[in-house]
């Protein structure tokens, strides 16, 4: 048995691409930042895969810089390029997208930076 099953909440890095098929299919992907728990504040860019009715709430309500959790499965993209190198990505297909109040830390606010208050866009 094994399971595949991905919750992520981080900040949308790359604007939601909508792409519609003839079929009546409907895709969107995204990317988000995720912040490693780390003093080098370093920073795990993901792509995330929506399709059907998530197409419509990503494109009508998350932008860049928005706050959002995801949750879904991992799946590994192939195909090969025009040149005939074989090529490769993992991404997160996404079954549900949540909206999350976006967290931004109030501009006067200049108390110490912990890690966990780490914003990679602000």
């Amino acid at each position: 048995m094994s399971v595949n099953n991905v919750v992520l909440v981080g900040r949308v890095s790359r604007e939601p691409e909508a792409r519609y098929f003839e079929s009546g299919k409907k895709k969107v992907d995204f990317s988000i930042a995720l912040q490693r728990p780390t003093k080098e504040k370093q920073v795990d860019f993901i792509d995330v895969r929506a399709w059907g009715d998530q197409v419509d709430t990503v494109n009508q309500y998350v932008r860049k810089g928005d706050m959002v959790g995801i949750i879904g499965r991992l799946e590994v993209d192939k195909w090969e390029s025009q040149s005939g190198e074989k090529r490769s990505r993992t991404l997160v297909n996404c079954q549900r997208v949540e909206l999350m109040p976006n967290g931004k830390k109030d501009q006067g606010d200049q108390g110490a930076d912990s890690s966990d208050d780490y914003d990679p866009f602000a």
